[in-house]
């Protein structure tokens, strides 16, 4: 089975290969070896189809993290300087999710009476020139609605109205209230998003998707993200599942929504104690309720 999924990658490099190693001296082992390799190339196993191989064992449905390397008492410089580098950091709102977490951190976990709001315009400043740097796309028009602490606008990160954008928006169908204990606990979050390769459908309910909170092993830990991407998961519910729909588009991140204004908290990229999230939700616009929205790669 290892053997035909190589050649699903690359079958006239590993015929190649298999030849030229055919013409090293005749050892018995070796050759009844590359024989055996050779005619596996010829037939195709019956337990792994096709379709299995390009969608099953390629595809992850965990929204994993993407805090490696990432520490809340980076320095400005530090953090700016791990943007441009960092693998996992691939879109702006996961930069700016790093940006105003380690600013949560700096003034509600370590008090730090050094940190001011200047430091926070600072790394923002900075960002225009690390998206440009990494090649990244501006937002959706749609977060020139949305500001970050001290009101500040994202409104010089958007596109225009006019502009093709390669994201897509995605709300959860509820608020989440006064409490995020559901990010450790079982809990359900249900999406209404039709995919755009989705050009017609008729299934029962919307078009949409379930992620799922599965709980940390460690006290205190947020629970792991999972996209719920089996049919019997979604029996009963007023959502239908498509392929199309892929975990490692998703970018998840928390507002809270006061009038007009969405208001950017954090994501769930660099926050990993229930405790702390809470904290951060809790000290701003503790008022108003909070969304779970998703920024989706088309």
């Amino acid at each position: 089975a290892d053997l035909h999924f190589c050649k699903q990658s690359d079958s006239e490099l590993l015929r190649k290969l298999l030849v030229t190693l055919q013409t090293c001296p005749d050892v018995t082992t070796l050759r009844w070896a590359l024989d055996l390799s050779m005619q596996s190339l010829q037939e195709k196993p019956q337990s792994l189809s096709h379709s299995r191989i390009s969608n099953d064992l390629v595809r992850c449905d965990n929204i994993n993290p993407v805090c490696n390397g990432f520490y809340d008492k980076m320095s400005a410089h530090e953090l700016t300087k791990w943007l441009q580098e960092s693998k996992e950091v691939n879109n702006l709102i996961v930069a700016m999710d790093a940006i105003s977490s380690l600013t949560l951190y700096s003034l509600y976990v370590y008090e730090d009476p050094k940190f001011q709001n200047r430091n926070f315009r600072k790394m923002l400043d900075s960002l225009v020139n690390v998206a440009d740097l990494r090649g990244w796309s501006k937002l959706p028009n749609i977060f020139s609605n949305f500001s970050l602490l001290w009101g500040i606008s994202l409104s010089r990160f958007c596109m225009s109205v006019d502009e093709e954008c390669g994201y897509q928006l995605i709300t959860c169908t509820e608020r989440l209230g006064k409490s995020l204990s559901l990010f450790h606990n079982h809990s359900n979050f249900i999406f209404h998003f039709r995919h755009p390769d989705i050009l017609s459908c008729d299934l029962r309910g919307k078009c949409g998707f379930i992620l799922k909170t599965v709980p940390s092993q460690i006290e205190g830990k947020l629970g792991t993200l999972r996209l719920c991407t089996d049919i019997e998961e979604y029996s009963g519910q007023p959502v239908h599942f498509h392929k199309e729909v892929r975990a490692e588009k998703m970018t998840p991140f928390i507002c809270k929504v006061a009038g007009g204004d969405s208001r950017f908290i954090c994501g769930l990229g660099f926050v990993s104690r229930v405790s702390d999230l809470e904290k951060f939700y809790n000290r701003l616009w503790r008022d108003s309720d909070g969304c779970f929205q998703i920024l989706y790669e088309i």
